[in-house]
């Protein structure tokens, strides 16, 4: 019984130290982003450096935040929203701070809402901006004197389901034919110990 409990008592006690430094990374990394942009004054080409360091941080902060979510998800310990959102309001509010940041590179973003029945959606609006932000400020990041278009629309309704296609597209200069076959290379290499591992 002794050992039973005190095993309990361990993997709360492990639980609990993870959370902690969870949130103490989170912390310090914005902290750390914030104290480095009051520190002096700013020409242009500091503040364009540190938004873009702010935005790959606050970046960095959602993949970890949804890695935890991921992890907490899939122990049970974090349920996962399902709410109903306005979907136009719910993306225009994860576009609106980008907007900025494309008019100082000298490119527009433009969000094409659906002109179908569909207003409402149900699900976890954060994780929905959070993913959008991501995406949209990737684009933006790499157009230049450009466009980043956000549009989505409904590709199957029915009675009981409607399934939303959101698509982000720019004009940037994307990847030429080699960086992409290097790049799926990458992912199609799987050393033959790892799969024999695995089965």
């Amino acid at each position: 019984m002794a050992q039973l409990l005190y095993g309990s008592f361990i993997q709360v006690w492990r639980e609990k130290e993870t959370a902690i430094n969870d949130t103490r990374l989170k912390r310090l990394l914005l902290h750390d982003a914030s104290h480095q942009a009051s520190e002096k004054p700013l020409d242009d080409g500091t503040k364009q450096v540190l938004t873009t360091s702010y935005i790959a941080s606050k970046s960095l902060v959602y993949v970890i935040d949804d890695l935890l979510s991921l992890t907490g998800s899939i122990t049970g310990s974090v349920p996962l929203l399902d709410e109903p959102v306005h979907l136009s309001c719910c993306l225009e509010e994860a576009l609106y701070p980008l907007r900025r940041l494309g008019q100082e590179k000298g490119t527009t973003l433009i969000m094409i809402p659906s002109t179908g029945p569909t207003q409402y959606v149900r699900g976890d609006p954060a994780s929905l901006q959070r993913s959008l932000s991501i995406l949209a400020a990737n684009a933006i990041q790499h157009t230049t004197n450009g466009q980043v278009v956000v549009k989505w629309y409904e590709t199957v309704m029915n009675p009981k389901n409607t399934v939303i296609h959101i698509s982000i597209t720019d004009s940037g200069p994307g990847f030429s034919e080699r960086e992409l076959n290097d790049m799926v290379q990458e992912f199609e290499q799987v050393p033959d110990e790892d799969f024999d591992k695995a089965s």
